[in-house]
Order: C-alpha cells, then sequence, then structure tokens
C-alpha cells in the first residue's frame, strides 16, 4: 500500500479547519497509511490551537508546523510536502473537504502507476452556503486528462490540485511550487509536472472525490486581474510545451482551443491593465490570427467588424452609458444627481 500525506496549509481557518480534518480522519483508506502535515501561515487567530487540539484530541498521526513569516499559499505547501513522508501527496487547503473514499479509490491505480506517472485525479464539486448549509454549486467537473492533459491543465485553472495525488518524487524534480507565482499557481504546479515528463492518469469515479467550499475568504474570488495574467502566463507555457512535443509547431486545432482558453482573461485584463492587454492579445493572434472573443454574440461580431480591441472600447462605452441611463431614469441611485422638478 501507498503512504499519502495530507498537506493542509492554513491562515486564519478556525471556523473551517476543523470540518476539513474531519474529511481526513474518517477516510476509508486505512490511517496507518496516512499523515497530516498543517503548515500554518501565520495566521493572527486561533487556527494553531483548533488544529492541534483535533490532531491529540483525535489521536491523528500528523502536526502542525508554524512558519515564521507570511509567505503564502505556494511555500506554505512547499513546506509541508518537504516535511512530509509520503510516497504521494495529498494537497487540501483549509477550507475544502475529502470525499470519505478519496484515498482508497486513488490509492490503488497510485501503486500499480508507471514510475512516469506523476498525477492521478479525479472529478470534484464546488459547494457554497446556501441557507446555513453547504450545497452543490454547479455541476461535477470532470479533469478529462486523456484528452489532452496539457491544454486541460489551463482550462482547469485553479481547480485540479485538491482532487489529485501527486507523486513526492516528481515534486522533488521540478522543486516544488515556484513561490513568486501567487496567482493560479495550482496550474503552474501541474504545467511544470507536465515539463517534466510526468503523465496524468484520471481514475473515475461517478460521484465527486473532493469538495472545494466557496467561502467568503477564497482568493478565487478576489484580485481577477492577477488571476488573469497568471492565467495568460500558463498559457504561454502550455504553448512552449505543446510545440516541444510537435518538432516547434502548434497544431491549428491546439491553436484554435489554447486562444479560446485566453478568452476571458484578455476581457478582464482589457477592464484592469490595457497595456498587458495588448501584449497578450498580440501573443494570442500569433497563435491563432482569427481569434475573437467567444463569451459575447455581440463582441464576436464586433470584433470581425473592427478588430477585437475596438469592440473592449465600444463594449466598455456602452457599459458606460447604459450605467448612465439607469442613473438618469432612477435619481435615487448610488453618485446620480437628484434633478429638481421642472428640469
Amino acid at each position: 500500500m501507498i503512504t499519502v500525506s495530507v498537506v493542509i496549509p492554513m491562515h486564519n481557518a478556525s471556523a473551517w479547519i476543523e470540518a476539513t480534518l474531519d474529511s481526513v480522519r474518517t477516510q476509508t483508506y486505512p490511517a496507518s497509511q496516512i499523515e497530516t502535515v498543517i503548515v500554518d501561515d501565520c495566521s493572527s487567530d486561533n487556527s494553531v490551537a483548533v488544529a492541534r487540539a483535533y490532531l491529540a484530541r483525535h489521536g491523528m498521526a500528523g502536526r502542525v508546523i508554524e512558519s515564521e513569516r507570511n509567505q503564502g499559499v505556494g511555500a506554505a505547501r512547499n513546506t509541508g510536502w518537504r516535511a512530509a513522508h509520503g510516497e504521494w501527496i495529498q494537497f487540501l487547503d483549509a477550507d475544502d473537504l475529502l470525499a470519505a473514499d478519496k484515498l482508497e479509490l486513488q490509492a490503488g491505480p497510485a501503486e500499480a502507476a508507471g514510475a512516469d506517472v506523476a498525477v492521478v485525479g479525479s472529478c470534484w464539486q464546488r459547494l457554497a452556503m446556501v441557507e446555513g448549509r453547504w450545497q452543490p454549486d454547479g455541476p461535477i467537473t470532470e479533469p478529462e486528462l486523456d484528452r489532452s492533459p496539457i491544454l486541460k491543465i489551463v482550462t482547469l485553472n485553479a481547480g485540479f490540485l485538491g482532487p489529485a495525488l501527486i507523486r513526492r518524487r516528481f515534486l522533488e524534480a521540478v522543486s516544488g511550487f515556484s513561490e513568486k507565482v501567487k496567482y493560479a499557481e495550482d496550474s503552474h504546479l501541474l504545467l511544470k509536472l507536465a515539463a517534466a515528463g510526468g503523465r496524468f492518469v484520471e481514475v473515475a469515479s461517478r460521484k465527486p472525490l473532493f469538495f472545494i467550499r466557496q467561502t467568503p475568504g477564497s482568493k478565487s474570488r478576489s484580485n481577477r486581474a492577477n488571476v488573469a495574467r497568471q492565467h495568460m502566463d500558463n498559457a504561454a507555457i502550455a504553448e512552449r510545451l505543446l510545440r516541444e512535443r510537435n518538432f516547434g509547431e502548434i497544431g491549428a486545432e491546439d491553436a484554435k482551443e489554447l486562444s479560446g482558453l485566453c478568452d476571458w482573461a484578455l476581457s478582464e485584463l482589457y477592464k484592469h491593465d490595457q497595456a498587458a492587454f495588448r501584449q497578450y492579445l498580440q501573443w494570442v493572434l500569433e497563435i491563432d490570427p482569427a481569434f475573437v472573443p467567444r463569451h459575447s454574440a455581440k463582441l464576436r461580431l464586433a470584433s470581425r467588424l473592427v478588430g477585437y480591441e475596438n469592440a473592449e472600447s465600444l463594449a466598455a462605452i456602452y457599459r458606460r452609458l447604459r450605467g448612465w441611463l439607469a442613473s438618469y431614469r432612477d435619481p435615487q441611485a448610488v453618485g446620480a444627481t437628484v434633478r429638481p422638478r421642472g428640469l
């Protein structure tokens, strides 16, 4: 049987950590094969005390490591897996959950996998708090790793790390997470593993094996411009890997799919960082000269007529006009000027 180390980066997670540890403690995989390594990234609440008390109360094999300074989730994960002893690593954020049979279902395929297999993964689902209970928030996400792992990593963005088991040897080969990468670091790591020759294997399941809880502090909900920039950088890594595997060329189908994966990120960058937007748009058009946005039929049509950047400019003008008209019709709206009667 393989040994699994569950690595949990933690920062101000006292409200969530016990439920997360419950999902580790109740695994159907033998407890003797599991260790838990929690890395606290300078919490200002009582997360450390709560986590240590939980481990002691339930006799779980594990420990809490306290960082001397706040370094971010990538550094905390690196501290965790380097201090762990397992052959395979399960990364688990302090507000997410494992299905009870997650490790059991993935351990067999991981043990049987060839030495070139770096990642074993399964489907997952997001959860949102509705009327005091955690409820599914959207469909179950299938990794579909057999389709095109490199492109799929970019598609999945920040969702696939927790649903996977990662072979420790490959983490050592790529030196773990790049700690300067602060957004979409999950995809960045997975692309590094692919670049190191690691194969990805999907373990089929009819139900999700991992749950991402959309808590108020979830980083994925904040700073979308930074996430968009890192997404584009990850897409550039994917392009390089695709070319390396095809004698310097990128196939037309892959180019079209890769450019489509940049759609939402370009739109975000136009709103928040137009210099970056122009830089990345030039790169996308070099890959796929026929690129037009796909998320909006109107924007797609306008792009064909006047070009994508001009289409985004027209869309921004339209949004401002629509906001102005809404304020004009509702003089009590925030920022609106109340017109005197008769004017």
